[in-house]
């Protein structure tokens, strides 16, 4: 997450060197280290390879299957690789990677077919002993993963049950059990890549068939030697990238901001700049530890001389002190 500190009337734009931030543990525990504002405008967003809007991708068929209640728990038993984007239609994010999306999907396709093509050459199955809903049929069966989506706002039950908090959000399951969300760069190849880790982890050597996805994926999107070069140093450096889909660590905040007017107010609000926020699945639960208004000294002055001021003058200097929120 980040902290940005920022003036609605445009002065003092992240003012964030007086604000420090300390993650929580999941189990509660401060941490020590300080944690950084990680900025997510580093993580690509979509694929710039793909220059092909979603209506160009989708003129021969959709890739990525649109998955309901019914083939969603299908899905679940029948294949033992699933990777299934939860989106929103009303989400600008997952429309900006949507062509990403359906663009992976092609790819898983196209190495599927070249699988299936194969097999039928190997057996002597000519193209007249099958029709073209059982080639379908074969092509999915035989896909190294299974590229699905799930829109939310159709299908709530589903992003209920799965927890989804975040649109959108990509979910890897492995015999029917989710296995990780994926945080990464949003680009084919890192998704690629990220899937092939999945497989070498939860597969025989002699059963891997990523590689086939990899070298479809190379084909479509690497445009020249240099990109060659930087995507096999990513496939062999970087380390794929998932988020724990079961822990929930917090943050705690502390500092002090200068205001540009009086009265004024201040905003702490849950967002990401790669996601759309399911506010009903989020837990923005909070304690104050202390909040207090004006000059620190001037505070402190009042506090130590209590005795002359008001009854309750000083509690009213900072009212929401260990109050509890729960959402």
């Amino acid at each position: 997450s980040t902290v940005d500190v920022f003036s609605s009337i445009g002065f003092q734009k992240n003012v964030t060197r007086n604000i420090r931030k300390f993650p929580v543990s999941d189990d509660g525990v401060l941490q020590r280290y300080e944690q950084r504002n990680w900025h997510q405008d580093d993580v690509e967003l979509w694929d710039p390879a793909v220059f092909e809007t979603i209506d160009d991708l989708h003129q021969d068929g959709e890739d990525a299957i649109s998955l309901n209640e019914e083939t969603f728990e299908y899905a679940l038993r029948e294949f033992p690789f699933l990777f299934v984007k939860f989106y929103t239609s009303d989400c600008s994010n997952c429309d900006d990677f949507a062509p990403t999306w359906e663009a992976l999907g092609e790819i898983v396709t196209d190495a599927s077919m070249s699988i299936v093509d194969a097999f039928m050459k190997e057996k002597g199955i000519g193209d007249n002993q099958y029709s073209e809903e059982e080639y379908e049929q074969a092509v999915n069966f035989m896909a190294p993963v299974l590229v699905t989506k799930v829109n939310c706002n159709k299908h709530p039950k589903i992003c209920l049950d799965q927890k989804i908090r975040l649109y959108p959000t990509m979910r890897i399951f492995v015999n029917g059990n989710a296995k990780g969300d994926y945080d990464g760069h949003r680009t084919v190849m890192e998704l690629v890549h990220w899937v092939s880790h999945i497989e070498a982890e939860n597969r025989e050597p002699g059963q891997l068939r990523m590689h086939l996805v990899e070298r479809f994926a190379n084909e479509r999107t690497v445009r020249n030697e240099v990109e060659q070069e930087w995507n096999d140093a990513l496939t062999e450096h970087r380390a794929p990238r998932t988020r724990n889909i079961t822990r929930h660590p917090g943050c705690q905040i502390s500092g002090h901001i200068m205001v540009d007017r009086a009265p004024g107010k201040f905003l702490i609000q849950a967002q990401s700049y790669g996601h759309d926020i399911a506010a009903h699945m989020t837990n923005l639960s909070h304690i104050v530890h202390h909040l207090s208004f004006g000059d620190p000294d001037s505070r402190n002055y009042i506090e130590e001389n209590w005795a002359s001021m008001p009854k309750g003058f000083v509690k009213s200097l900072h009212p929401m002190d260990g109050n509890v929120y729960v959402t």
